[in-house]
């Protein structure tokens, strides 16, 4: 069982891991060479995502316009409950991207790291073929194996060429998407593996169906219904006619079938989601405990090739085993972190600390003062 605690991310940290972002920049864009860049510092560049900059200057917009309608003594209610709908959409769309940049950013970070161990293996699995092919040959010419035997070992050898050069591809996409993300020359083989503390236990379902009443995809949906009951309220027989207050009250049951019908489409989301954080999180359980085992074996082969049991060849064999053990150990390691991160993007349950909108609302809060 896997014992994981919520990570807590002080304003001060994030201001620090800002920093600490910049001067990567610029050192690589001065020396020009590859950074072991490390998960923190990868998110610490979120806020310098396009998206989370449109949607922080959004939020500063709507912040002052809520600001003036409040301070306007002669505002009437519509105008008012537009302007507090407004100031709520940007707060939830500035939490929406940041989520989404934090997703994205871990995407191409797990990829990278992903293609980097993934070459690894396949150049392993290229060396054994080489050695496969070699044992063929001179079984079949001492008589030992057929010809059709020494063909499919040919055969596997020239598979195993063609994943070197895939996999290397592989890695020169996902090294370019990371590098374009970031700003900087990334080294593959310096990508530290997901810390523990981010690998949070999935939260419960009942915890992402109640955060998502947050999300904009609901948000919006619930302030129409709440516009359309307030343009109902200020009707009054005295002025309006039967018809107008008829429209209106069409309009605050349209609005709300509307709000209730993405209720129940989101919350089909939310709970798919959830469900595939749930699997991710028992498929790394599984690929660890298989790793162990190929660990243990590996162990065992080495302590026979030592006591010359067993050949070079088998021994390499084995050693492949561990490796193919050990990359599927991290893609489900870097699949539960990412699964994990989108249900995050989706239900605003927050696995990554503090919410941005509460970062947001000490940041507001101090240029108050």
């Amino acid at each position: 069982m896997i014992v994981l605690t919520f990570l807590s991310v002080s304003r001060h940290a994030a201001t620090l891991s800002r920093a600490c972002a910049a001067v990567l920049v610029i050192a690589a864009f001065t020396f020009g060479f590859g950074q072991a860049v490390t998960l923190e510092q990868a998110f610490a560049s979120a806020e310098n995502r396009p998206n989370v900059v449109n949607a922080r200057l959004e939020l500063a917009n709507a912040r002052a316009d809520l600001e003036r309608a409040q301070a306007d003594p002669l505002i009437t209610r519509i105008p008012l409950l537009q302007a507090q709908q407004r100031f709520a959409t940007a707060l939830a769309d500035f939490e929406r991207v940041y989520y989404e940049a934090l997703t994205e950013i871990a995407s191409a970070y797990t990829n990278l790291q992903n293609a980097a161990r993934g070459l690894e293996v396949a150049q392993k699995g290229l060396e054994v073929a080489q050695q496969a092919a070699q044992v063929a040959q001179i079984r079949f010419d001492n008589g030992s194996v057929t010809q059709l035997e020494l063909q499919e070992a040919r055969t596997e050898l020239e598979s195993a060429r063609t994943r070197v050069m895939n996999s290397q591809n592989n890695l020169a996409v996902a090294q370019n998407n990371l590098e374009s993300i970031l700003g900087i020359p990334v080294d593959p083989d310096q990508l530290e593996i997901i810390p523990e503390v981010r690998l949070v236990p999935v939260p419960p379902l009942e915890a992402a169906l109640a955060a998502a009443l947050g999300h904009p995809s609901i948000l919006q949906a619930q302030q129409g219904f709440e516009l359309a009951s307030a343009g109902l309220a200020v009707l009054d027989p005295l002025y309006a006619s039967t018809s107008q207050i008829d429209d209106a009250r069409n309009q605050v049951e349209t609005a709300q079938e509307g709000a209730q019908e993405a209720l129940r489409a989101y919350n089909i989301l939310v709970r798919n989601l959830h469900t595939r954080a749930e699997n991710a999180a028992e498929v790394f359980v599984d690929e660890i405990a298989r790793l162990t085992n190929a660990n243990e074996r590996l162990n065992t082969e080495q302590q026979r090739f030592e006591a010359g049991l067993i050949s070079a060849f088998t021994l390499n064999q084995q050693e492949l085993t561990q490796q193919q053990a050990a990359f599927s150990a991290l893609q489900a390691r870097n699949n539960y972190l990412v699964s994990l991160l989108e249900l995050q993007d989706a239900s605003f349950v927050n696995v990554t600390g503090t919410p941005p909108a509460l970062q947001l609302e000490d940041e507001l809060g101090e240029a108050d003062e």
